[in-house]
């Protein structure tokens, strides 16, 4: 979910991904978004738009310790709305990671919405403890800061961060992670 009361975005999603031999991986997801806009004064909701739209990637380990990816959300285009033919965007990004030592993970992405200018990501996490995670990064066109933990406790995976933009302030995130294969 994002957004307050005045415009708000929500997508829930349902994903399936298969390890496909030792080193690659792939998966696909199906989105519901939702988009509502409001009028602040008197709470008149102006309009609700729903969409389904489709991602997925592959991710690959080339060699030990480094990991390569690629991910394409809504590659068909979803629409919207109806009024000016208006569309949810498609955005591809291609990103890797390297594991220095069971502490230090770099991370690195390049996105590219296609309608938009590029975007430049990177990201260190370290763990502070085998199950306590802390994490900075800093992305391009705008200018972003962002930090965050997580905590991991058997299956479950809880992560909270926060990226920082001059003009909007911060964007807090939490996700909630299950992992059924450590079942």
């Amino acid at each position: 979910m994002f957004g307050g009361t005045l415009y708000n975005e929500k997508k829930a999603g349902l994903a399936f991904a298969k390890q496909l031999g030792e080193k690659f991986s792939a998966g696909i997801q199906l989105d519901y978004l939702s988009t509502q806009l409001a009028n602040g004064d008197d709470g008149y909701v102006y309009g609700t738009s729903g969409s389904f739209a489709v991602e997925g990637g592959f991710l690959a380990e080339p060699i030990k310790d480094l990991k390569i990816g690629l991910h394409i959300f809504n590659p068909t285009k979803a629409k919207l709305a109806a009024y000016n033919d208006e569309l949810v965007p498609t955005v591809i990004r291609f990103g890797g990671s390297y594991k220095f030592s069971d502490k230090v993970l770099l991370s690195s992405e390049l996105e590219k919405d296609v309608d938009m200018t590029s975007v430049f990501k990177t990201g260190l996490e370290y763990h502070i403890v085998e199950q306590i995670f802390l994490r900075g990064g800093i992305a391009t066109n705008p200018g972003l800061s962002s930090f965050g933990f997580g905590f991991k406790l058997k299956q479950w995976q809880v992560d909270v961060a926060s990226t920082y933009h001059q003009v909007l302030g911060f964007s807090p995130q939490v996700s909630l992670v299950y992992d059924f294969k450590n079942e």
